[in-house]
């Protein structure tokens, strides 16, 4: 096969443009592809779809009987392609001031070291392995800059962000320790050095941890410490790769040095951010609220472990009074055993009680059900015909003539409201003797209640909350819609979702209320309210398919859901 730019292959494997301006701007050569871990993968190609084409391409260039990439040349070849490309960048950024050495140092000292660098790609393997400089002068902007446009971009990240996300990370990591050993696969980064270079970090980027890039902690044995920390990890999966690929041999290993260091450096990539997603939580339950890049970010990385903690629950006695929800109705009774209340959660967390804080509650539900983050949106167009079709059978009356030319608000908020027609109402289960059996007018205004003010609203959830705490029953976010008729009869919505303390206003529309809502439940880890857990249910199958080991059953719910996936638009 002819060479290629990376750009022309992986636009034959049809990976997108957007993928191909990543390996373009971290400057990813051809013979770059077999030296990427699964780590770098995940930073440059973040859709799953496109990152399985690649590594579905690399490996049938394998099975085609190619041991690297289908190109005219046999392994040794491309070795000896790589070593010489990596002489190539060696020069050019031993040229550059990636690396400022110590004021001492003379030009011919600053020769005589390239000189030595160069001859090192070229010795022997039994020669001995070659140390990075012990200079302790460093200028980390000057290694960025030497880096072209993925160095660029890290910085215009943290400004506009005030903070490093996990791939800027990776990608900082990167660049340093191909700058450190400058294209020599022999030469060796010292812990120390590491140490040093984590503190230049910290200088550059305030909001970054040393820890977060070099750290050392005691074995079990309490006496012998290992290594942990991005740069080492980076240094030493690079050595790996170098290995797999025969450039490297063991011999050039410092096997002493090695033992001290982390067993899962070159593991699992997710241990790696293991101690930033502690620094970010840390930040979280500090109560910082600003700024929002940096809670967007912070909130990102935490999301799992968050998750995690909603998911688990814990004794009824340790958890103090009230419950958020239901969630243990599958668990034997003997057990008792509860969830963190939505208050306790919103207190630890005082970023959902901000305005924007909407967002934080998105952004957990598409890590929860990455699929179905969109599914409201693509899939109502079919629900409202469903409903128009179920409701005409039960009372063509109810129908707006000219419904069709109605704004989508609208449309969307008479749906919303007339889908509890299509629901009997249900006994609610309470922790009491009595039961409860709520009218329909409950179980329609606990899906989305529309009222006429402000005043209007404030009366009607103080006469929600009594009803709920007669039975013992939870309140949970609620959708709301606040209708107004403007002089020509123009109908307006202002749409919120409500829940304690906390209001998300400014929705665009009520489609937007009750999907925000929807994904409020399952961000929170409560119950969807007890008098219309069925519609909820019915959403959750039928609009964003998905199913949780939580879930209950509704005979309707089941029924409605099968008919709606039969039914054609």
């Amino acid at each position: 096969m002819e060479n290629k730019t990376i750009g022309q292959l992986l636009k034959e494997w049809d990976v997108g443009e957007t993928t191909i301006a990543a390996f373009e701007a971290n400057e990813i050569s051809v013979p770059d592809l077999v030296l990427l871990t699964d780590d770098d993968l995940k930073d440059l190609v973040p859709l799953i779809g496109p990152r399985n084409k690649i590594k579905r391409e690399l490996s049938k260039m394998k099975t085609n009987g190619n041991k690297v990439l289908e190109l005219s040349k046999d392994q040794e070849d491309i070795s000896n392609e790589i070593v010489q490309e990596a002489q190539d960048n060696n020069s050019e950024i031993q040229s550059t001031p990636t690396v400022i050495l110590n004021s001492e140092t003379s030009v011919n000292e600053q020769r005589a070291e390239k000189q030595s660098t160069t001859s090192n790609v070229n010795d022997k393997p039994s020669q001995k392995k070659s140390k990075t400089s012990s200079s302790y002068s460093y200028d980390l902007n000057a290694v960025l800059e030497a880096a072209g446009g993925a160095g660029e971009l890290i910085l215009k990240s943290y400004k506009s962000q005030g903070a490093l996300n996990d791939s800027n990370r990776s990608s900082l990591a990167r660049i340093i320790i191909n700058s450190e050993t400058a294209g020599d696969f022999k030469k060796h980064v010292t812990t120390d050095r590491a140490s040093f270079i984590a503190t230049k970090i910290v200088e550059t980027f305030p909001s970054e941890l040393v820890s977060t890039w070099y750290r050392t902690e005691y074995r079990s044995d309490g006496k012998s410490k290992i290594v942990k920390g991005r740069l080492m990890r980076r240094f030493y999966s690079q050595r790996k790769a170098f290995k797999k690929l025969g450039v490297l041999t063991n011999k050039d290993s410092d096997t002493e040095e090695e033992e001290n260091l982390d067993e899962d450096l070159t593991g699992d990539p997710d241990d790696e951010t293991a101690n930033s997603v502690n620094e970010s939580y840390i930040w979280l339950t500090n109560g910082n609220i600003s700024p929002w890049t940096r809670v967007l970010s912070a909130w990102k990385d935490t999301s799992k472990k968050r998750l995690k903690e909603l998911q688990t629950p814990v004794a009824l006695e340790e958890s103090g009074e009230g419950l958020q929800g239901k969630r243990n109705h599958l668990k034997p009774k003997k057990v008792k055993t509860t969830y963190a209340k939505v208050t306790s959660y919103t207190e630890k967390f005082p970023q959902i009680v901000e305005p924007e804080g909407w967002s934080l509650l998105e952004i957990d539900f598409e890590c929860l059900q990455k699929s179905s983050i969109l599914k409201m949106d693509t899939a109502y167009e079919k629900l409202e015909k469903f409903v128009l079709h179920k409701l005409q059978k039960l009372d063509s009356d109810t129908l707006f003539d000219d419904f069709h030319l109605k704004p989508q608000s609208v449309r969307s908020a008479f749906i919303f409201l007339s889908l509890s027609q299509l629901f009997p109402v249900s006994t609610v289960a309470t922790h009491q003797k009595k039961s409860w059996r709520p009218s329909r007018q409950e179980m329609r205004d606990s899906f989305l209640l529309q009222v006429n003010s402000y005043g209007d609203l404030k009366t009607q959830l103080e006469i929600r909350q009594k009803k709920l705490q007669q039975f013992n029953v939870t309140a949970q976010p609620l959708a709301v819609i606040i209708k107004e008729t403007a002089k020509n009869n123009a109908v307006k919505y202002k749409c919120l979702v409500k829940f304690d303390n906390i209001e998300y206003s400014g929705l665009e529309s009520p489609l937007k209320a009750v999907d925000l809502a929807f994904k409020s439940y399952h961000a929170l880890h409560a119950c969807y309210p007890a008098e219309s857990e069925a519609m909820w249910f019915f959403l959750q199958k039928a609009i964003y398919q998905f199913t949780t080991k939580w879930d209950k059953h509704f005979d309707i719910e089941e029924i409605l859901a099968r008919e709606f996936q039969k039914f054609q638009i």
